[in-house]
């Protein structure tokens, strides 16, 4: 049912044209979890394919997706670790949030199971 819903939703969308670049933490520089690069398209492209796929998606979900959208990779993920350690990664992520690491083109969309251990 899944399947079916984000293929109707996306149905006509097109390619989408996408650009990594800066980075950043979640929740914070100070007590980071994720370790991210930060991931945008064109005339806000990415924005329209989300707002696309959480409504296909809005009856199935378990839980409302997050109201602040974020585009990005992850990088990492942390468990809790020494303040010291989180000093030495908040200049290495402050250091590239202003890097820009790529573009690329993307013509499908596909649906995968993700589980974390």
């Amino acid at each position: 049912e899944l399947s079916e819903k984000l293929s109707r939703a996306l149905a006509g969308f097109g390619d989408l044209d996408l650009v990594c670049e800066g980075s950043g933490c979640f929740p914070d520089l100070h007590a980071p979890r994720v370790i991210w690069a930060g991931v945008h398209g064109a005339n806000e492209r990415l924005l329209q394919l989300q707002h696309r796929v959480e409504n296909a998606v809005a009856g199935l979900a378990l839980q409302p997706a997050a109201a602040n959208f974020v585009g990005h990779v992850t990088l990492a993920r942390s468990k809790p670790i020494p303040s010291s350690n989180a000093e030495h990664l908040a200049r290495f992520v402050e250091d590239a949030a202003h890097r820009r690491f790529g573009g690329w083109r993307v013509p499908t969309v596909s649906l995968i199971h993700s589980q974390r251990s």
